[in-house]
Formats: structure tokens, sequence, C-alpha cells
């Protein structure tokens, strides 16, 4: 007894330090207005198609059922290609990205409260939480049992793909209605510059060669965060690297 008593124990120990907030209620605004009398692009948790580079913004209800009294929120916005990640963390200005902050406007600024706007909230009791229009951002402690709304002022780069479902969510959060819009055909697909570039199917079409003594390994890696967009990038541990250039990654273009 004593010893199932304590499984038990430490089961939930374990679920409470790992469980993370909840993105749940959701909805696309213009950037038109102020906090409470901007137009809404679309019903609450409803996609939404956006064809510019305009400012727009999302508003999304984040809560804590976890267990623990308070849980802290980094409060920035990541996107992702699919709900499993990788997910990417959005900031103000970025080479890559396909979506970056707007920054403030006339209607709203960075860090401003927040008044309750969407409907069914999975609390009754409503918190504050703040508009975030820019990457500067202090975490926040989300009690338990209460409903927050926040507030991410957005646009699309010249990065983002055509005609693709991208989804979204607060940083430390997980959920299973995750915001989503679908870029329309005004975007422009990259230019491939290498097939297989990506490293989406291994290691075809490249070559890994040691020479000079040097002993490296290659391996594709899925793991999250470690490559940019794709679901693989393409991994090279050097245990002795010998002499210069006698560890070479080769594409198939290029011998």
């Amino acid at each position: 007894m004593k010893k199932t008593l304590l499984t038990l124990l430490l089961a939930m120990a374990f679920t409470s330090v790992f469980a993370n907030l909840t993105t749940s209620k959701w909805r696309w605004r213009n950037n038109d207005g102020t906090e409470q009398n901007a137009t809404w692009k679309a019903a609450q948790d409803v996609p939404i198609v956006i064809n510019d580079q305009n400012p727009f913004r999302l508003r999304a209800e984040i809560y804590n059922d976890t267990g623990d009294s308070t849980k802290r929120i980094g409060r920035g916005l990541e996107y992702a290609l699919s709900t499993g990640g990788p997910w990417y963390a959005i900031n103000d200005v970025s080479p890559i990205n396909a979506f970056v902050y707007a920054g403030d406007s006339y209607y709203i600024t960075h860090n401003q409260a927040t008044t309750k706007q969407l409907a069914a909230s999975r609390f009754p009791v409503f918190a504050p939480g703040n508009i975030i229009t820019g990457g500067e951002n202090q975490g926040q402690f989300i009690k338990i049992d209460k409903s927050y709304e926040f507030e991410w002022a957005l646009k699309a780069t010249a990065n983002a793909l055509p005609n693709t479902i991208y989804y979204f969510r607060a940083q430390n959060t997980e959920g299973n209605n995750y915001p989503r819009l679908t870029t329309g055909d005004s975007f422009t697909a990259p230019t491939i510059l290498l097939s297989n570039g990506g490293f989406e199917t291994d290691q075809a079409v490249w070559t890994p060669t040691n020479s000079n003594g040097s002993a490296a390994t290659f391996s594709a890696n899925t793991a999250a965060r470690q490559m940019h967009t794709g679901a693989r990038a393409f991994k090279a541990m050097v245990t002795n690297r010998s002499t210069t250039n006698s560890v070479k990654l080769t594409h198939s273009a290029f011998i």
C-alpha cells in the first residue's frame, strides 16, 4: 500500500512539473481599432486567409488548469507548419521568419492590458493579459482557474510560403485547438537552389567523406528547434578533424 501511494505521488509530481498552460479560444482581428473596438476578421475559432503583408492581430485565451497555483507564460508567440512542430519564435525583425511582430500603432501599444473580448471562456473568472506588439517580452504568471486573454500584432513577411496553413501558439502552452491561417497564392514560393537542400530525404545527393585520419559521423536530425524550416537537418559529429578540409559534405551538383 505504501509503495502504491508513493508511486502515485511521484506520478502526480511529475505531471505537475511538466504540464503546460493551454491556448484555447482564439479569433483573428483587423488592426483598425483599439483593444476594445477593432473589427474582427472572422468568427471565433475560424481560420482566415491572408494575401498581403499588412498588420493584423490574433486574440487568444490562455488558462492554467495544470494543478499548480501559478504557471509562467513567456507571452511570445510561435508558429509552425504542423501542430507537431517544430515551432519557431516570432520576433521583431528576421531575415528568415514567415511572420514578425507588427509593432505599436495608433490604436495599440506594447504591454497594454486586455479586457474580455472572447466568448465561452474555459473559466468564468477573467484576468487581464497584454497586447504584444514586439519581441521584448517578460514572463507573466498565470493563476489557476482563471481565463486570460492576450493579443498579438503580427504581419507576414516575404518568407511566408504560398497556399500554406500556419499554426500559432503562445510560448509555454499546448492545446488541441491552435489558431491557424492560410496564406494565399500572392506569396511567392522560394527558389530551390539545391535539390534536397533541406535534407528532407536524408543524405540523398549528399556525400560525406573523411580523409587524412579524420573521424566524423553524419546523420539526419529531427530534434525540435534544431532546424529552422522543414522537419529535419543534417548533423555532423566530428571526433577528429585532422587537417583542414579533411571532413567534407559535398552536394552532387559540385562533384
